[in-house]
């Protein structure tokens, strides 16, 4: 088998692990287990440790490939300010409409800004896709907030899981879903701008 033939079968195969995990997510009460998803992929649990090294590695990857739509969404938009923020805002709810329920039961035990700050993959591309939305916001806003703090709130109001719990217990549309979690980040994002400087100690006058 040729190099070419070898890397084809790779990602072919890695493709197919992902769809599966991304069924298995959604659909378990459990958590995700290597051997689960290597018998339901119809492959060696070897292969999947080979590709992933542990089951986190394969949620991660999942988590990465699902948000890589909104980072290419993000990277695209003409839009400025807090429209743009909206308009990712609103990519991101209709992405969870579509893979929430996965994304849902793959929470890690980490706390968020830690997981930003090791590097985790999923967490890395949810930051390429916020981190010029959130900017932008906050500029037209005329307030400042730290990149890693802003992102740790939306991550908080944009929850996966409470999206989803809105949508299905308010019945609301995805819209009104988005308009509503908009005010309340933009509200948080303005009482934690005034929150740090509070904090911050009082100046000298000369």
């Amino acid at each position: 088998m040729t190099t070419a033939n070898l890397r084809q079968d790779t990602t072919r195969n890695q493709t197919q692990l992902l769809k599966v995990a991304q069924r298995l997510l959604a659909e378990a009460p459990v958590p995700l287990t290597m051997r689960k998803l290597a018998s339901e992929a119809e492959v060696s649990p070897a292969t999947v440790y080979r590709y992933y090294g542990s089951i986190e590695g394969v949620v991660e990857a999942f988590r990465s490939s699902v948000i890589s739509d909104v980072v290419d969404f993000s990277e695209a938009s003409d839009e400025v300010g807090v429209r743009l923020l909206e308009a990712v805002c609103l990519r991101w709810v209709d992405l969870v409409i579509k893979d929430g329920r996965a994304m849902s039961h793959s929470r890690s035990r980490e706390g968020y800004l830690a997981r930003l700050h090791k590097g985790s993959p999923d967490v890395k591309m949810q930051e390429a896709a916020m981190a010029r939305p959130l900017a932008a916001a906050c500029a037209e806003l005329q307030i400042t907030v730290n990149g890693d703090e802003a992102l740790f709130l939306w991550n908080q109001i944009f929850d996966p899981r409470d999206v989803l719990d809105l949508i299905d217990s308010l019945d609301l549309s995805r819209t009104s879903v988005c308009k509503r979690l908009m005010a309340v980040l933009l509200g948080a994002l303005r009482s934690w701008a005034a929150a740090t400087d509070m904090s911050r100690p009082p100046t000298m006058d000369a």
